[in-house]
């Protein structure tokens, strides 16, 4: 581990991106894998950032029990990464996108995390250490020992959990909820006992800003819960999406009005907690509608490429509605 807290731009290090992807992408993979009932494999790469090559010359302390008596005073020199070097992630990223181009993977122009490959017959999505890799079981053990050559991997088999989403497959189709994190969200916030209710918002409770006679809040722990369930509207729970953006919107200076609909909607969410989204069943088709508002001409265009660029291995049928 090292003090990356220290480090110096330009000196130290430069570039600093690391991309990871898309949830919305993660969603494709499971549609896809629930309509040819493929498996989605789990692999975990341990130690991540310590396999890349240091991109800089780094110097760093002698860590503590490992000094050299003979030469006290002397620095080391990274010829590897480190945890906690700002461009650790990074380097973990390009030494994992060089391995599995070389084994003849194309990645996506429209999301550098997702690569694809024909002669695999596989799609893989990448979230920093965690590998999504969906297709035939016997094609994902090989690609997983093959990359095992080179990093550190962990096959978990099917997957079961991702980013802190919970994946049931059963009966050809998959479901993706979260309630461990609404569990955890309830005892956090103490509504571990709170009585049910089934709208995320009181319909006939006006939401307004602050005024003079206005009982103010706590700011940071409003802001704290509006953010866990920001989180979860947009993994999982769609649902609650149009209440956590109406009470993000008093973030910076909510009153017990704000907050106690805010608790409303978390105990909406613990009242429903079994609530998944369901991919395949009995009904399932590989029919694709897209919908865009802002700028919708480029956006159009550039998500029917995306889709048609992932969806390139079946050939399925996409309908496109354009709205302005």
């Amino acid at each position: 581990m090292a003090k990356g807290y220290s480090q110096q731009f330009g000196f130290d290090f430069d570039e600093t991106y690391a991309p990871v992807v898309r949830i919305e992408h993660v969603y494709i993979l499971f549609s896809l894998a629930a309509f040819f009932n493929l498996p989605v494999i789990h692999l975990d790469a341990k130690n991540a950032f310590l396999h890349g090559n240091s991109d800089f010359a780094i110097y760093v302390k002698q860590p503590p029990g490992f000094e050299n008596h003979t030469h006290p005073d002397s620095v080391l020199l990274l010829l590897k990464s480190l945890y906690g070097l700002k461009q650790a992630s990074r380097i973990w990223y390009l030494s994992l996108y060089d391995a599995i181009i070389n084994l003849r993977f194309q990645s996506s122009k429209f999301d550098p995390c997702i690569f694809i490959s024909q002669q695999w017959h596989l799609l893989l999505a990448i979230y920093v250490n965690d590998i999504l890799v969906m297709g035939p079981q016997i094609k994902c053990d090989e690609f997983a020992n093959q990359l095992s050559h080179q990093f550190r991997i962990t096959n978990q088999g099917h997957v079961s959990s991702f980013l802190g989403i919970n994946i049931e497959c059963k009966d050809g189709t998959i479901l993706l909820n979260q309630i461990g994190y609404i569990d955890r969200m309830a005892q956090r916030f103490q509504l571990e006992s709170s009585i049910s209710t089934f709208t995320p918002l009181d319909p006939s409770l006006p939401l307004q800003k602050v005024d003079f006679h206005s009982r103010r809040a706590d700011g940071t722990f409003y802001k704290e819960l509006t953010g866990s369930l920001n989180h979860l509207a947009i993994c999982t729970r769609p649902d609650t999406s149009l209440s956590v953006s109406k009470l993000s919107q008093f973030n910076q200076d909510p009153t017990i009005t704000h907050h106690n609909a805010a608790r409303r909607t978390l105990k909406y969410a613990i009242s429903t907690k079994h609530y998944s989204i369901k991919y395949g069943g009995i009904n399932k088709t590989l029919q694709m509608q897209g919908y865009a508002d802002a700028d919708w001409r480029s956006n159009l265009v550039d998500r029917k490429s995306m889709i048609g660029y992932i969806f390139m291995m079946n050939g399925g049928p996409i309908s496109w509605t354009s709205r302005k």
